[in-house]
């Protein structure tokens, strides 16, 4: 009898050992993908996936590894990525922070690599936007519409297209008014992309004042409404004085002036 409780004794103690030692080769292999990730080491990245890491690894707060690739500051990092998804990355797994998918993120070769590993195009995002909405490049706009996307597509905050490229590089907005996209929808709060545009800190950063102020009359030219209020009764004026934008929202008011 104590023959037998010792063999089991020994049987388990070596059953949590292998596992012990299996759950810290684990735990080596995750800390050491994000390093290599971190310093861009495609082949090490490569080395640890074939020895079991996890490609669908997330950090402490659920945001999955593959979105790190995305924004890596050295730049979407292409092989890397596609090793991921070679080794099972979920190409629609979401973030946190809004439900993104990558493709919300992706750019040029990164967006059509995803979805050709099966990253769906229609899926939406907490605010019930598509990848449309997240779009940074003239090229990847028409890309998505080729596939069929709807550009009037709202999400519950009912921000258009225009809405959420109007920060972004003057010829995506430009391509987007020449689409047709109502320079005048109004979000659910009632407001414009100009009143987005007056807002932003863009104006205070240096080298991109004539940027702006070219999207301003490429929504003037197109119809854009200066003296429209939002749900408060604030004009782009209003909100350009209020984000600090003073010189802005006196030549607005000086356009409306008779």
């Amino acid at each position: 009898m104590i023959n037998k409780l010792i063999i089991a004794f020994i049987f388990y103690s070596v059953q949590l050992m292998l596992r012990v030692l299996k759950n810290a080769a684990h735990h080596r292999n995750a800390k050491n993908l994000w390093n290599t990730i971190v310093y861009n080491a495609t082949s090490e990245v490569q080395a640890l996936l074939e020895a079991g890491a996890n490609p669908n690894m997330q950090d402490e707060m659920g945001n999955p590894i593959v979105f790190y690739v995305l924004y890596h500051p050295g730049g979407q990092q292409l092989p890397i990525l596609q090793l991921l998804l070679t080794h099972g990355a979920n190409p629609n797994v979401r973030e946190t922070y809004e439900g993104s998918t990558p493709i919300f993120h992706a750019r040029g070769e990164a967006l059509r690599m995803l979805i050709e590993y099966g990253a769906d195009t229609d899926v939406k995002s907490d605010y019930g936007e598509t990848c449309l909405h997240g779009v940074r490049e003239v090229e990847d706009l028409r890309y998505l519409l080729s596939l069929g996307l709807d550009m009037h597509q709202k999400g519950i905050r009912k921000h258009s297209l225009l809405h959420s490229v109007i920060l972004q590089p003057l010829p995506l907005v430009s391509y987007c008014i020449q689409l047709g996209l109502n320079v005048n929808a109004a979000s659910t709060s009632g407001e414009t992309p100009l009143m987005l545009l007056a807002q932003s800190g863009l104006f205070s950063r240096a080298g991109v004042l004539e940027d702006c102020m070219n999207k301003i009359q490429l929504l003037l030219d197109a119809g854009a409404d200066m003296q429209m209020k939002d749900l408060y009764g604030n004009t782009a004026a209003d909100h350009a004085q209020t984000a600090g934008n003073h010189a802005l929202a006196d030549w607005i008011n000086a356009q409306v002036t008779p």
